[in-house]
């Protein structure tokens, strides 16, 4: 069961990253880190409350203990592929000349892939309204 709590996220942030372009980092980071919250707080409560058999029932909470651990590592991938696509629209995106051959629609593209370097990505990131740079110390 605790497999089942854990890595439907994981699962979701690499299936998507492989298959969808338009998956990006802000996406994949708060996607896995609230499936994984909900995953651990699930197990959590499990592992406090016990999960109880026919004879001796358990006192957990039906809400958050009466959906089987199977069901419920179903529903965590597809609430964590909801949040991952939902957040990464919300967004920018990836450019593709940084994606080349790392996604699958990409894979048999010619073209050299450019590497984010991090220094053009804080520039990117520091314009102010009025167009001009702020200082990163």
């Amino acid at each position: 069961s605790i497999t089942s709590y854990l890595t439907p996220p994981v699962a979701a942030v690499f299936l998507l990253g492989m298959f969808c372009k338009r998956i990006n980092e802000a996406g994949a980071f708060f996607g896995l880190t609230i499936g994984l919250l909900i995953g651990l707080s699930r197990m959590i409560t499990e592992f406090i409350y016990g999960t109880g058999s026919c004879v001796n029932p358990t006192n957990c909470p039906t809400i958050i203990c009466g959906v089987h651990y199977l069901y419920f590592g179903m529903i965590l991938f597809l609430v964590s592929c909801i949040l991952i696509v939902g957040i990464s629209l919300m967004t920018k995106p990836i450019d593709d000349k940084h994606l080349y051959r790392l996604c699958w629609s990409l894979r048999n593209r010619t073209e050299e892939r450019v590497d984010i370097d991090p220094d053009d990505w804080i520039e990117d990131h520091d314009d102010d309204d009025d167009g001009s740079k702020t200082d990163v110390a």
